[in-house]
């Protein structure tokens, strides 16, 4: 573990086995719950919690207890909401709203940028993107992902620039568009990879000490796409070049380019079956190299991003890590 990484250990009530099995049977039984009244959506074994937890389309409050009365101690209910088939075509082109869309302010013919991840603020619904991609723009412009709109731009936590040679000092650069109620769907927490058919999910965040040098993160965004590489500098300060300097930004080996910016950064880790890799959010991708540089010598190719903790240490927005956010 990294030095100075905090630790606990934690007895686990039940075995992954177990967590499975009743997995299985509570999803076997699934139709019969429905019959009862119970509006299930979603059955998952959780070894982060330690439970199954059976996601609810919508808020009963006696569903907890039904269940655990029919399967005993170790089931948990959460609240997801209604679903419904993503209809993702490309990037920018895609629903519901996740991390790794093309995104342009209303009125843009060319300027664009990347998503990250959906948050919430106050029960407010917001997609995360790079600060400077809403400062340029204001708060309260539209954007669009493609020919639809999405949300305003709410917020970002870039003071007002400085000079290139005499930046002003800015703790991230981070930016959130408040979305749409109609774009309050399920599911909240999922991520663009490859492609429209290469989904992803993840179910909590990497925090800073949880992201040394050495770590494998890769980034998604809309012009680069997936990039995989390494953390090679951590808690760095950046000038962006465009009179801000960046604090405590983490550093990659692979070079994004423009339209990148605000793209999901994800920290990745095997799990299992032996060979099937995970994510947990990591940031927000927020500064690129030199193209140039890079292509003459790789070793020279890097990326910025600001940190999902610091996004809501900074912000007090939550990162949805589940369907239902």
């Amino acid at each position: 573990m990294p030095s100075g990484a905090d630790w606990e250990v934690v007895l686990a009530e039940y075995s992954t086995a177990q967590l499975r099995s009743l997995q299985e049977t509570i999803t076997t039984d699934f139709a019969e719950l429905v019959a009862a009244g119970i509006p299930v959506t979603q059955i998952v074994a959780s070894a982060r919690l330690n439970a199954v937890l059976v996601g609810l389309e919508e808020e009963q409050p006696e569903a907890e207890t039904e269940l655990r009365s029919r399967y005993g101690p170790a089931v948990s209910t959460e609240l997801i909401g209604l679903t419904q088939d993503d209809a993702c075509n490309r990037r920018d082109d895609c629903r519901p709203l996740m991390g790794g869309l093309k995104i342009r302010p209303q009125g843009s013919s060319a300027y664009f940028c990347s998503s990250a991840f959906q948050a919430e603020k106050n029960g407010v619904r917001m997609l995360v993107t790079a600060g400077h991609c809403v400062q340029d723009w204001g708060s309260g412009h539209v954007w669009e992902n493609g020919a639809d709109r999405f949300g305003t731009a709410a917020n970002h936590t870039l003071p007002p620039p400085g000079t290139v040679s005499n930046p002003v000092n800015a703790d991230a650069d981070l930016g959130w568009i408040k979305t749409d109620a109609f774009e309050s769907i399920t599911p909240a927490n999922t991520f663009i990879r490859t492609d429209e058919e290469d989904i992803k999910s993840f179910d909590h965040i990497a925090t800073n000490n949880m992201q040394p040098e050495g770590d494998p993160v890769c980034r998604s965004g809309a012009t680069t796409k997936w990039m995989c590489g390494l953390i090679i500098n951590t808690a760095a300060n950046k000038p962006n070049g465009e009179g801000h300097m960046i604090s405590n930004v983490w550093v990659m080996n692979k070079d994004a380019e423009g339209g990148d910016s605000g793209g999901i950064v994800v920290e990745r880790y095997e799990a299992p079956p032996h060979g099937e890799f995970a994510y947990r959010a990591a940031g927000v991708h927020v500064h690129s190299g030199n193209d140039q540089t890079c292509l003459s010598d790789p070793t020279k190719c890097r990326a910025w991003y600001s940190t999902a903790q610091d996004l809501e240490d900074l912000t007090q927005l939550v990162i949805c890590r589940s369907s239902g956010c």
